[in-house]
Protein backbone atom coordinates (compact mmCIF):
# COMPACT_ATOMS: atom_id res chain seq x y z
CA UNK A 1 0.00 0.00 0.00
CA UNK A 2 2.59 2.26 0.92
CA UNK A 3 5.54 0.81 -0.90
CA UNK A 4 8.14 1.76 1.50
CA UNK A 5 10.12 -0.82 3.82
CA UNK A 6 9.32 -1.72 7.63
CA UNK A 7 11.70 1.26 8.76
CA UNK A 8 10.00 3.93 6.92
CA UNK A 9 6.83 3.67 9.20
CA UNK A 10 9.11 3.96 12.19
CA UNK A 11 10.71 7.20 11.05
CA UNK A 12 7.79 8.76 9.51
CA UNK A 13 4.89 7.95 12.21
CA UNK A 14 3.68 11.34 12.06
CA UNK A 15 2.84 11.06 8.27
CA UNK A 16 -0.82 11.18 7.86
CA UNK A 17 -1.93 8.81 5.08
CA UNK A 18 -3.53 9.95 1.74
CA UNK A 19 -7.06 9.79 0.97
CA UNK A 20 -6.10 6.93 -1.60
CA UNK A 21 -4.13 5.13 1.22
CA UNK A 22 -6.82 5.44 3.14
CA UNK A 23 -9.50 4.05 1.06
CA UNK A 24 -6.84 0.82 0.14
CA UNK A 25 -6.43 0.38 3.92
CA UNK A 26 -10.47 0.29 4.31
CA UNK A 27 -10.38 -2.26 1.41
CA UNK A 28 -7.68 -4.67 3.24
CA UNK A 29 -9.36 -3.86 6.58
CA UNK A 30 -12.83 -5.21 5.14
CA UNK A 31 -11.19 -8.51 3.32
CA UNK A 32 -9.37 -9.43 6.70
CA UNK A 33 -12.16 -9.00 8.20
CA UNK A 34 -14.31 -11.46 5.54
CA UNK A 35 -11.94 -14.19 6.93
CA UNK A 36 -9.71 -14.14 3.59
CA UNK A 37 -5.61 -14.68 4.54
CA UNK A 38 -3.30 -11.86 4.31
CA UNK A 39 -1.50 -14.03 1.55
CA UNK A 40 -4.09 -13.15 -0.89
CA UNK A 41 -4.65 -10.20 0.26
CA UNK A 42 -1.00 -8.81 -0.13
CA UNK A 43 -0.47 -11.54 -3.15
CA UNK A 44 2.64 -13.04 -1.58
CA UNK A 45 4.09 -15.59 1.09
CA UNK A 46 7.09 -16.73 2.26
CA UNK A 47 8.17 -20.01 2.05
CA UNK A 48 11.70 -21.65 2.55
CA UNK A 49 13.29 -17.88 2.89
CA UNK A 50 11.70 -17.45 -0.48
CA UNK A 51 8.52 -15.03 -1.25
CA UNK A 52 6.49 -16.13 -3.90
CA UNK A 53 3.56 -14.69 -6.12
CA UNK A 54 0.02 -16.44 -4.56
CA UNK A 55 -3.20 -15.65 -5.66
CA UNK A 56 -6.62 -17.48 -5.13
CA UNK A 57 -5.49 -20.30 -7.94
CA UNK A 58 -2.81 -21.62 -5.93
CA UNK A 59 -2.48 -22.86 -2.72
CA UNK A 60 -0.46 -20.56 0.24
CA UNK A 61 2.77 -22.70 1.06
CA UNK A 62 2.53 -23.51 4.74
CA UNK A 63 5.66 -24.22 6.92
CA UNK A 64 4.50 -27.69 7.24
CA UNK A 65 5.95 -28.27 3.60
CA UNK A 66 9.20 -27.61 4.28
CA UNK A 67 9.40 -31.31 5.79
CA UNK A 68 8.42 -32.89 2.04
CA UNK A 69 11.38 -30.26 0.43
CA UNK A 70 14.02 -31.49 3.41
CA UNK A 71 13.06 -34.91 2.63
CA UNK A 72 13.38 -34.28 -1.33
CA UNK A 73 16.66 -33.03 -0.96
CA UNK A 74 17.84 -35.91 1.27
CA UNK A 75 16.57 -38.58 -1.23
CA UNK A 76 18.20 -36.47 -3.76
CA UNK A 77 21.25 -37.27 -2.50
CA UNK A 78 20.99 -40.89 -1.97
CA UNK A 79 19.25 -42.10 -5.25
CA UNK A 80 22.46 -41.84 -8.18
CA UNK A 81 20.13 -43.39 -10.82
CA UNK A 82 19.66 -41.36 -13.57
CA UNK A 83 15.64 -40.12 -14.73
CA UNK A 84 14.20 -36.50 -14.03
CA UNK A 85 13.02 -35.46 -10.50
CA UNK A 86 9.20 -34.45 -11.04
CA UNK A 87 7.00 -31.64 -8.80
CA UNK A 88 3.51 -33.46 -9.39
CA UNK A 89 0.78 -30.65 -8.70
CA UNK A 90 3.28 -27.72 -8.21
CA UNK A 91 0.17 -25.03 -7.67
CA UNK A 92 2.51 -21.96 -7.09
CA UNK A 93 5.85 -23.73 -7.59
CA UNK A 94 6.99 -22.91 -4.12
CA UNK A 95 8.29 -26.44 -3.45
CA UNK A 96 9.98 -27.08 -6.91
CA UNK A 97 11.55 -23.70 -6.58
CA UNK A 98 12.72 -24.47 -3.07
CA UNK A 99 14.05 -28.04 -4.08
CA UNK A 100 15.89 -27.03 -7.28
CA UNK A 101 17.55 -23.21 -5.45
CA UNK A 102 18.69 -25.54 -2.33
CA UNK A 103 19.97 -28.51 -4.76
CA UNK A 104 21.11 -26.89 -7.57
CA UNK A 105 19.14 -29.45 -9.33
CA UNK A 106 16.95 -29.39 -12.53
CA UNK A 107 13.15 -30.26 -11.64
CA UNK A 108 10.11 -30.48 -13.94
CA UNK A 109 7.23 -29.47 -12.22
CA UNK A 110 3.64 -30.28 -13.16
CA UNK A 111 0.32 -29.13 -12.78
CA UNK A 112 -3.30 -29.57 -14.58
CA UNK A 113 -4.16 -25.95 -13.39
CA UNK A 114 -3.29 -23.58 -16.14
CA UNK A 115 -3.99 -20.94 -14.13
CA UNK A 116 -1.52 -22.10 -11.28
CA UNK A 117 0.95 -22.34 -14.31
CA UNK A 118 0.74 -18.64 -14.76
CA UNK A 119 1.92 -18.05 -11.02
CA UNK A 120 4.13 -20.88 -10.94
CA UNK A 121 5.82 -19.14 -14.10
CA UNK A 122 6.31 -15.69 -12.77
CA UNK A 123 7.91 -17.59 -9.58
CA UNK A 124 10.16 -19.12 -11.07
CA UNK A 125 10.99 -15.62 -13.41
CA UNK A 126 11.12 -14.30 -9.76
CA UNK A 127 13.77 -16.66 -8.19
CA UNK A 128 16.24 -16.91 -11.37
CA UNK A 129 18.49 -19.26 -9.89
CA UNK A 130 15.57 -22.28 -10.16
CA UNK A 131 16.15 -24.67 -12.15
CA UNK A 132 12.37 -25.51 -13.12
CA UNK A 133 10.77 -26.49 -16.28
CA UNK A 134 6.61 -26.26 -16.60
CA UNK A 135 4.40 -28.41 -17.79
CA UNK A 136 0.19 -28.69 -17.95
CA UNK A 137 -0.46 -32.11 -17.36
CA UNK A 138 -2.65 -34.44 -15.30
CA UNK A 139 -0.48 -36.06 -12.58
CA UNK A 140 2.45 -38.29 -14.46
CA UNK A 141 0.39 -39.44 -17.72
CA UNK A 142 2.67 -37.31 -19.56
CA UNK A 143 5.90 -39.56 -18.32
CA UNK A 144 7.36 -42.32 -19.87
CA UNK A 145 8.06 -45.70 -18.11
CA UNK A 146 11.39 -45.74 -15.90
CA UNK A 147 11.77 -42.17 -16.67
CA UNK A 148 11.60 -40.78 -13.19
CA UNK A 149 14.40 -41.12 -10.09
CA UNK A 150 12.64 -38.94 -8.00
CA UNK A 151 9.27 -37.73 -7.67
CA UNK A 152 7.80 -35.79 -4.74
CA UNK A 153 4.13 -34.09 -4.33
CA UNK A 154 1.81 -32.19 -1.73
CA UNK A 155 -1.46 -33.62 -3.50
CA UNK A 156 -4.80 -32.89 -2.05
CA UNK A 157 -5.41 -34.91 0.48
CA UNK A 158 -8.57 -33.90 2.43
CA UNK A 159 -11.79 -35.76 2.37
CA UNK A 160 -14.87 -34.16 1.25
CA UNK A 161 -16.60 -33.83 3.82
CA UNK A 162 -13.82 -32.98 6.28
CA UNK A 163 -14.85 -30.55 8.95
CA UNK A 164 -11.66 -28.39 8.66
CA UNK A 165 -13.21 -27.40 5.06
CA UNK A 166 -15.44 -25.06 6.99
CA UNK A 167 -12.57 -22.65 8.39
CA UNK A 168 -13.53 -19.39 6.79
CA UNK A 169 -9.17 -19.22 5.04
CA UNK A 170 -9.59 -22.68 3.43
CA UNK A 171 -12.62 -21.32 1.71
CA UNK A 172 -10.86 -18.85 0.17
CA UNK A 173 -8.11 -21.59 -1.14
CA UNK A 174 -8.92 -23.55 -4.62
CA UNK A 175 -10.87 -26.51 -3.17
CA UNK A 176 -9.74 -28.99 -5.90
CA UNK A 177 -6.12 -28.57 -4.39
CA UNK A 178 -7.57 -29.36 -1.11
CA UNK A 179 -9.96 -31.59 -1.33
CA UNK A 180 -9.60 -35.74 -2.88
CA UNK A 181 -12.44 -37.78 -3.01
CA UNK A 182 -14.30 -39.52 -0.01
CA UNK A 183 -11.51 -40.35 2.05
CA UNK A 184 -8.94 -37.79 0.85
CA UNK A 185 -6.77 -40.61 -0.73
CA UNK A 186 -7.80 -40.11 -4.12
CA UNK A 187 -4.42 -38.31 -5.41
CA UNK A 188 -2.24 -40.22 -3.50
CA UNK A 189 -3.55 -43.11 -4.74
CA UNK A 190 -3.15 -42.28 -8.19
CA UNK A 191 0.17 -41.11 -7.39
CA UNK A 192 1.47 -44.00 -5.98
CA UNK A 193 0.20 -46.60 -9.32
CA UNK A 194 1.79 -44.14 -11.83
CA UNK A 195 4.83 -43.86 -9.70
CA UNK A 196 5.33 -47.37 -9.84
CA UNK A 197 5.14 -47.20 -13.45
CA UNK A 198 7.09 -43.96 -13.83
CA UNK A 199 10.21 -44.14 -11.28
CA UNK A 200 12.99 -45.88 -12.60
CA UNK A 201 14.68 -48.77 -10.56
CA UNK A 202 15.81 -47.31 -6.94
CA UNK A 203 13.99 -44.20 -7.75
CA UNK A 204 11.56 -42.72 -4.98
CA UNK A 205 8.24 -41.38 -4.40
CA UNK A 206 7.60 -38.67 -1.17
CA UNK A 207 4.42 -37.49 -0.87
CA UNK A 208 2.75 -35.00 1.58
CA UNK A 209 -0.26 -36.00 3.42
CA UNK A 210 -2.40 -35.15 6.55
CA UNK A 211 -1.39 -35.94 10.26
CA UNK A 212 -4.02 -38.72 11.18
CA UNK A 213 -3.06 -40.04 7.41
CA UNK A 214 -0.07 -42.24 7.69
CA UNK A 215 -0.99 -45.43 7.93
CA UNK A 216 -3.32 -44.82 5.37
CA UNK A 217 -0.84 -44.32 3.11
CA UNK A 218 1.65 -46.83 4.10
CA UNK A 219 -1.39 -49.61 2.94
CA UNK A 220 -1.60 -47.41 -0.17
CA UNK A 221 1.91 -47.31 -1.33
CA UNK A 222 2.40 -51.15 -0.32
CA UNK A 223 -0.42 -52.13 -2.46
CA UNK A 224 1.36 -50.30 -5.61
CA UNK A 225 4.31 -52.09 -4.88
CA UNK A 226 6.66 -49.76 -3.43
CA UNK A 227 8.73 -50.72 -0.95
CA UNK A 228 10.60 -49.60 2.36
CA UNK A 229 8.32 -47.55 3.26
CA UNK A 230 8.70 -44.33 5.67
CA UNK A 231 6.96 -41.57 7.52
CA UNK A 232 8.65 -38.27 8.56
CA UNK A 233 7.31 -36.12 11.22
CA UNK A 234 7.28 -32.15 10.70
CA UNK A 235 8.08 -29.82 12.88
CA UNK A 236 5.42 -30.03 15.44
CA UNK A 237 6.36 -33.68 15.75
CA UNK A 238 2.71 -34.47 12.97
CA UNK A 239 3.50 -37.04 10.91
CA UNK A 240 3.65 -35.44 7.13
CA UNK A 241 5.47 -37.00 4.46
CA UNK A 242 5.68 -40.64 3.73
CA UNK A 243 8.51 -41.66 0.88
CA UNK A 244 9.13 -45.13 -0.54
CA UNK A 245 11.45 -46.83 -3.41
CA UNK A 246 10.59 -48.71 -6.32
CA UNK A 247 11.16 -51.85 -6.29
Amino acid sequence: MLSRPRSYLFSHADQLLTAEQQHALSEVTRRASLGEPVAYITGKAEFWSLEFEVNPDVLIPRDDTGCLVEVALTLNKQINESGVVVDAGTGSGAVAIAFSTEAHTPIIAIDRSRKALVIAKRNVEKHADAQVSLVCGNWLSAFAAQSVRLLLSNPPYIAAQDPHLEATALQHEPQHALVSGKTGLDDIQRLAKDASRVLVRGGALAVEHGYDQRDAVNTVFAQAGLQNITCVQDLTGNDRVTFAFAP
